[in-house]
């Protein structure tokens, strides 16, 4: 999860940016290859990203997670790829937005 970017002052380098893994002494951040669902906050060391938590989305491993904005009835599990959210399940009750059942 870190790296030694051109002229580093550090040997132990710096976290990995936003969007990107680092498999530890490198120079170089590589963009991150997460599907949907995933992405890489800063200092991963995975390629493939981790799973947005419950009440948040990713399109794309280049980004950051961000809140869902389901519409009531809907939430966002772990694993999302859209804002949009899904049906919540039954017998729970689902405000909407980031909040999760």
């Amino acid at each position: 999860g870190s790296y030694c970017a051109a002229g580093s002052a550090s040997a132990a380098g710096g976290p990995c940016p936003l969007g990107h893994y680092c498999l530890g002494g490198t120079a170089v951040a590589a963009p991150c290859a997460a599907p949907a669902g995933y992405y890489c906050p800063p200092g991963s060391s995975e390629t493939i990203g981790v799973q947005v938590p419950a009440g948040y989305y990713s399109t794309d491993g280049m980004e950051n997670k961000a809140p869902c904005t389901a519409a009531p009835g809907l939430f966002c599990p772990a694993g999302s790829s859209s804002p949009a959210g899904v049906t919540c399940p039954v017998g729970q009750y689902c405000q909407g937005g980031s909040a999760v059942p």
